[in-house]
């Protein structure tokens, strides 16, 4: 899918997919809507639940799509092979993740897996794409941020699952699992702020560990769980900014 067709195509599929998010049962700013929802999240609570709060993800996520949209429609970037490599993938993602919302919770655990397969697959293809500011800014970060939440939210989607057919954590305590799920996250977010230099994923995976913590703070494993993979994440993303700003230093010398 090359040129005008491409903008086009991917425009409305950005904008269809906004659009049948915020008409679903959710609203995606207030309320747990996408994958956490077609109301699993009060059907099925789990421990791994963040509180409602951390759900204003989606004002980002929503904001950096469109953004990702209407860039790449701009005449400038009509010949832009770039985009061109990336359409398939956000068509896809679009799609599954507008289709997530009218599934019933056992179909939507294959959705959801599917739609963390496909922004795994833009975001791989997006960063060994030749990047300048604006490219990153526009389509880098928002997918970034798209994975990261998608990650958590895959996880999230599997465990309401798992509640919904009756499976109460067997001889592990439920503060157990979600602080095992906790390192699971944080090291699946580990591997791409190291492997890809991806500063956005890893700050919203500590979004949203901060808001498995607030939604019970009585949990002494979740703690200590929370602050000790989020403390890491920390660190690996200051690290990641102090060799940018390095490389950058080398390049422009005063």
């Amino acid at each position: 899918m090359k040129g005008y067709v491409r903008q086009i195509v991917v425009l409305i599929a950005i904008v269809a997919m906004i659009y049948l998010n915020l008409t679903s049962n959710g609203s995606g700013f207030t309320e747990p809507s996408q994958v956490e929802t077609t109301q699993s999240y009060y059907l099925y609570p789990t421990d791994f639940s963040p509180a409602p709060l951390t759900f204003l993800i989606w004002a980002p996520i929503f904001l950096g799509m469109l953004g990702l949209a209407v860039y790449q429609a701009l005449p400038r970037n009509r010949q832009d092979k770039r985009f061109d490599k990336i359409a398939l993938p956000i068509i896809i993602v679009s799609i599954l993740n507008a289709v997530v919302n009218y599934v019933p919770i056992t179909l939507s655990v294959i959705v959801v897996s599917f739609l963390l397969a496909s922004l795994a697959w833009a975001f791989v293809t997006i960063v060994q794409l030749p990047s300048d500011r604006l490219f990153y800014s526009f389509v880098r970060v928002p997918v970034g941020i798209f994975f990261g939440w998608i990650t958590i939210a895959t996880i999230l989607n599997v465990c309401q699952w798992l509640v919904s057919v009756g499976w109460d954590g067997g001889i592990v305590s439920s503060a157990i699992w979600v602080a095992i799920l906790v390192i699971i996250a944080s090291g699946i977010g580990s591997f791409v702020i190291t492997r890809y230099r991806e500063i956005a994923f890893g700050v919203v995976l500590i979004w949203g560990f901060l808001g498995i913590l607030l939604s019970d703070l009585s949990q002494i494993s979740v703690l200590i769980a929370v602050v000790v993979c989020s403390l890491l994440l920390c660190l690996l993303i200051a690290q990641v900014v102090k060799d940018n700003n390095m490389t950058q230093e080398t390049f422009n010398p005063a």
